[in-house]
């Protein structure tokens, strides 16, 4: 058993201890559902704010704008993904072309269009990763301190990621 496993065990053990000498029921809050109101990772100075928001269904900007991002982030990476299955695609059936039916003219010129295409979606794909990351600049500007901010997105990282796993 490695160290993750033995200490699992151990506080596990205390835990059932705990509850058989029947130490856990007199602690503070025992029996009572717990809190979630209460953000710790929220500013001190924003907690009003933000309870004020939360109980009319209200979110702030930062956190909508958020959302958005999550949104684009993930329709672009989509967009990435099925162009790279039509680019490999088109490759493979000129392949199929080349060598089962001897079609090298066809296959050839099958494969500069499926290059122009795919270039042409790259560049597509670039302009839409500036303007995802600049919308990430202004949510990261617009987050309350102590919020994690968001890294850009890497779109040449992504495409050899994708290439790599698809």
């Amino acid at each position: 058993m490695g160290h993750m496993e033995d200490w699992k065990s151990l506080i596990d053990q205390q835990i059932r201890k705990a509850i058989g000498d029947g130490n856990v029921g007199s602690l503070p809050g025992s029996g009572k559902p717990l809190n979630l109101e209460e953000d710790p990772n929220t500013p001190p100075h924003l907690r009003m704010a933000h309870k004020i928001l939360r109980d009319n269904d209200i979110a702030p900007e930062w956190a909508m704008l958020g959302r958005e991002l999550d949104q684009r982030r993930e329709r672009l990476l989509n967009n990435v993904r099925r162009a790279i299955r039509a680019y490999r695609g088109v490759l493979a059936d000129a392949d199929r072309l080349a060598r089962q039916d001897g079609e090298i003219e066809l296959a050839v010129t099958q494969c500069r269009r499926a290059d122009a295409a795919w270039e042409l979606a790259q560049q597509r794909f670039r302009e839409a990763t500036t303007h995802y990351n600049r919308k990430l600049l202004d949510y990261n500007l617009k987050l309350p301190p102590g919020m994690a901010q968001r890294t850009p997105l890497d779109l040449e990282r992504e495409v050899v990621r994708l290439l790599q796993n698809l």
